[in-house]
């Protein structure tokens, strides 16, 4: 965090180093108080004071007093947020040299999955760069908002790690547009109803847009990685399967009625398909079929159907049937392997990321700052403080302190999650013991590297 290019220079808050801004901005997810208000009303103590030190390796730079989150909102606010991209990538790449996410495999392959998500809505235009939303019927703006396409590798068993987070927002001749216009209207030269002409004349960014420009810089990145890229129907196209084709990348996208043509020859193929049955669990029975030989924009692909039925505990029966469409042989590959180990998995961003990141304490949704950059650099200190709870929820790495290896129990350590009944439950004990409880120094002293080992049932 040292290394970050500070954007400060005669700022008042320079007295604060920037890497102590930065544990303050990832203790503000860690302890989830909801509010930059709420946040400064629960550090205001002095061990809260000794434990950031301690995090930030600052114990002996004299620090006295503890930054508001005002301060930490400044340094946000002018922080370009390719620095902040540049710390994760750091932590994962630290992770996946330490074999840390090998469960995100799919055989040699690396799960990918790329969706968008809405972080903020405003009902006036926050920055030139909003993208905006008009109503169906009228065709006028109603409301302004900023999205994120974001790319994580996910597991089966539940880890969703951020890899890269492509904001979505208009371009530079857009935003230069809008603001001229909005200056028209603040000196009355214009209403409001040619704003909106002149926002929506030219063609919006879209999840689209940011997937490919993401997707260069994981190329970029991670040039030797061999993922496979799952996505919603969104991403079903020929421009995106080309593209897997020349990264080397594979790919298992959801098969909609977005591609019409490929959909319904891939529904005769699948009819004449012998069914093969698969029950994962008591009361699910999946039936999957698989066709090959089929091609979109001249790339071959394979299709693949699971019609799953769940029987309820009254007994009433439900179908529901998925279709992907993907450069891997589902013949060779297993049908039941490639629909639940891979297909499936895409829905893993949705609620082991961004539905644990809106409910359940990060709060990702809500304006702890708007301002420049800030909105982009708080989305992404919370991606990786969320890297760090998983790593907490799914790990030994609680148990790795000295104090607790002396008290150990009979039985091995328990999952965190066993431990303290939900993460909610201990974001709240842990922030109780930033507030009251000094660091045990002695533990910092003795903690030397350790290797984080998995815990079943975490």
């Amino acid at each position: 965090m040292a290394m970050v290019d500070d954007p400060r220079r005669d700022h008042p808050s320079r007295k604060y180093p920037v890497e102590y801004l930065l544990w303050l901005a990832m203790l503000m997810f860690v302890v989830q108080p909801g509010s930059r208000r709420q946040f400064d009303f629960d550090k205001a103590t002095g061990p809260f004071l000794l434990h950031l030190l301690a995090l930030a390796g600052l114990e002996t730079s004299g620090i006295k007093t503890m930054a508001t989150a005002e301060t930490v909102d400044d340094l946000l606010q002018a922080l370009a947020p390719e620095e902040l991209r540049k710390l994760r990538r750091l932590m994962v790449d630290a992770l996946l040299r330490g074999k840390r996410l090998d469960g995100c495999k799919y055989g040699w392959r690396w799960r990918l999955v790329a969706d968008g998500t809405r972080l903020y809505s405003f009902n006036k235009r926050h920055c030139p760069h909003c993208l905006t939303r008009k109503d169906s019927k009228t065709g006028l703006v109603v409301s302004y908002h900023h999205d994120v396409l974001e790319f994580k590798l996910v597991s089966p068993d539940g880890l969703a790690i951020s890899l890269d987070s492509e904001f979505i927002v208009n371009s530079e001749a857009e935003a230069a547009e809008a603001g001229a216009a909005a200056e028209a209207v603040a000196e009355g030269a214009q209403d409001d109803e040619v704003v909106k002409d002149k926002a929506e004349k030219a063609k919006q960014d879209c999840e689209l847009k940011a997937f490919f420009r993401g997707a260069k810089r994981i190329k970029e990145e991670w040039p030797r990685m061999p993922f496979l890229l799952l996505g919603d129907g969104l991403f079903a196209n020929g421009k995106v399967m080309a593209l897997c084709r020349e990264y080397n990348w594979s790919f298992c996208l959801s098969l909609k009625d977005n591609l019409p043509k490929l959909k319904q020859a891939a529904e005769a193929a699948l009819a004449k398909a012998v069914p093969t049955t698969h029950v994962p669990v008591a009361g699910v029975s999946q039936e999957l079929r698989c066709a090959g030989g089929l091609e979109h924009r001249g790339v071959a692909v394979h299709v693949l159907s699971c019609a799953e039925t769940v029987t309820g505990a009254d007994g009433v029966a439900a179908t529901t049937t998925f279709m992907w469409v993907s450069d891997m042989n589902p013949a060779r590959e297993g049908p039941a392997k490639m629909a639940n180990k891979a297909g499936r998995q895409r829905w893993k961003i949705e609620n082991q990321g961004f539905n644990t990141q809106k409910n359940h304490g990060y709060n990702i949704e809500h304006g702890f700052g708007v301002t420049g950059n800030a909105w982009m650099n708080y989305y992404l200190v919370a991606q990786m403080v969320h890297i760090i709870g998983q790593m907490a929820v799914k790990t030994d790495a609680l148990y790795k302190l000295p104090s607790l290896r002396a008290d150990k129990k009979p039985g091995g350590p328990r999952p965190l999650l066993v431990v303290f009944g939900s993460l909610r439950n201990f974001a709240k004990r842990l922030a109780e013991a930033f507030r009251y409880f000094p660091p045990a120094w002695k533990d910092f002293k003795e903690l030397r590297k350790f290797q984080l080992r998995y815990i079943d049932g975490a």
